[in-house]
C-alpha cells in the first residue's frame, strides 16, 4: 500500500507550494503512518514533525485543478513497453510547450514521479 503514496521529499515540496488537501495518511518523522485520532482534526496541516501524505493520483489531480498543469504518462511498445512523462500547462487558454525532456522510462512509476517533480519545478519557477 505504501507505493500508492508520494514520497516524503515530494510531500515537503508540495507543502511549500501550498498543498493543503485532506489525506488518508501522514508522514511522522519522515515515516508513512496512519494518523492517530488527534491527527485527524489537523491532518492536512504541518504539525511539528507531521505532514500530510497524499496519494500520487491526488497530487496529479491537484496540479490539474489548482494550477492547470496536466500530467500524462504515455506508453508505447517497441521491443518492450516504454513510458514518456508529459507535463503541460494551460496559460490564458494556450498550452505550454511539453515538459520534461526526459528519456523514455521502462517503468511507469518512475515516469510518473519524474513528471510530478517537473510540475513542482514549474510552480517554483512561476
Amino acid at each position: 500500500m505504501k507505493k500508492e503514496f508520494i514520497t516524503y521529499e515530494i510531500a515537503l515540496r508540495l507543502k511549500e507550494l501550498g498543498f493543503d488537501e485532506e489525506c488518508f495518511m501522514i508522514f511522522r518523522d519522515g515515516t508513512l503512518k496512519a494518523p492517530a485520532l488527534t491527527d485527524w482534526y489537523n491532518h492536512n496541516c504541518r504539525i511539528g514533525n507531521t505532514i500530510s501524505a497524499p496519494l500520487w493520483q491526488q497530487v496529479i489531480d491537484w496540479f490539474r485543478e489548482k494550477h492547470n498543469i496536466h500530467i500524462e504518462i504515455l506508453s508505447f511498445d517497441t521491443e518492450t513497453i516504454l513510458y514518456d512523462p508529459i507535463v503541460k500547462q494551460l496559460i490564458n487558454g494556450e498550452w505550454s510547450d511539453e515538459y520534461p525532456e526526459y528519456d523514455s522510462q521502462d517503468n511507469y512509476y518512475t515516469a510518473r514521479e519524474l513528471a510530478i517533480q517537473k510540475a513542482i519545478e514549474i510552480l517554483f519557477e512561476n
